[in-house]
């Protein structure tokens, strides 16, 4: 009997664990990329990330970076909010400098919070696994013979 109450009594704590378990905000998923920009070579991963996804030269994001004090991958929420609510990258970052969440940000503007949490979730997952990070092809040795049409000047 004992046994079946301690069953039952881990199996509700298990669910009520689960279910008081929230999914991570846009700001949770924001520090996540944050963290990446501290590891090894984690600053050129994030921002060229950020620039190809956003189609942003990194000079541009750099400048909005130290502009606005947002953090790396606060940047990354901004624009993706502000594309989808069609105002500007300033007006959101803005607006979420005077405490309020992205997803209250998303709300208002009658943004996809949805679809805008999907990508950030895309890009959180890219750069932790360093998906795009592409390390140049190893050489195997030197050549021996210089490639046709290029004088051998090895003597």
């Amino acid at each position: 009997m004992r046994v079946r109450l301690s069953i039952v009594l881990g199996l509700t704590l298990a669910l009520a664990l689960i279910a008081g378990a929230q999914a991570p905000t846009l700001a949770d998923r924001a520090a996540a990329i944050d963290r990446v920009v501290t590891q090894p070579e984690g600053y050129r991963v994030v921002v060229g990330h950020i620039s190809r996804e956003l189609s942003i030269v990194v000079d541009t994001l750099r400048a909005q970076h130290a502009q606005t004090g947002l953090s790396w991958g606060e940047i990354l929420v901004a624009h993706r909010v502000s594309r989808e609510a069609k105002v500007s990258f300033d007006q959101i970052a803005a607006e979420y400098r005077t405490g309020r969440s992205w997803e209250d940000l998303a709300r208002d503007h009658k943004v996809d919070l949805q679809k805008i949490t999907a990508a950030i979730q895309r890009s959180q997952r890219v750069v932790e696994q360093r998906a795009e990070d592409k390390a140049p092809p190893p050489t195997v040795g030197t050549p021996s013979v210089a490639p046709p049409g290029v004088p051998d000047r090895r003597y």
